[in-house]
């Protein structure tokens, strides 16, 4: 953009105010330098100008809002979740023939809560890296009472289940790491 914006400041008024048309075919981002520079040179704007020049900064503000920078950790802790999601399937699967009704609707929505709250990472939801991390204290102080069994029972089940947990623990890691906006 600066590249542009010295480029644009050896232009004079009139072909500056050329840019600044609605119907002129230079891209938003020219319209708005060509804008600041008038400013810079204390050109009086109408209007008319003023208001689209407000109109090419609300446009400018929904283009960034759409097209939102997500930091790269969020996709990979995303990964690491889908996969503890996946994970589960492959787990609820084993046992399923000796479930009854409610236990099936119980894991279908406990496995919906995990694939959400992924789906929601992935997204750049900075406050799920908190959700995600009480819901993996909650798992892990539930589990101190069944894994036991679950390791002497079901051992298939009891490595997915360590598998899934230290892939959520991966998950909070990459989440926690995450740099606050500004700094």
């Amino acid at each position: 953009m600066t590249a542009q914006k010295t480029t644009l400041e050896k232009l004079d008024q009139k072909t500056l105010l050329k840019y600044i048309q609605p119907e002129s075919q230079f891209t938003n981002d020219a319209k708005i330098i060509a804008f600041q520079i008038l400013i810079e040179r204390n050109y009086k704007f109408s209007e008319l100008e003023q208001n689209y020049l407000t109109e090419l900064k609300i446009k400018k503000t929904d283009e960034i809002e759409q097209n939102k920078f997500i930091h790269p950790k969020y996709i990979t802790a995303s990964n690491f979740v889908f996969i503890s999601a996946g994970l589960g399937i492959i787990s609820f699967s084993f046992s399923l023939f000796v479930r009854d009704i409610g236990e099936v609707i119980g894991g279908a929505i406990s496995l919906g809560s995990v694939f959400l709250i992924g789906y929601l990472i992935r997204k750049g939801i900075s406050v799920m890296k908190h959700v995600l991390l009480v819901f993996f204290l909650l798992g892990i102080l539930l589990s101190l009472k069944f894994l036991p069994v679950l390791i002497v029972f079901y051992p298939i089940e009891a490595i997915i289940f360590l598998i899934q947990s230290i892939l959520q623990f991966l998950a909070i890691i990459f989440l926690y790491r995450i740099p606050k906006v500004g700094k």
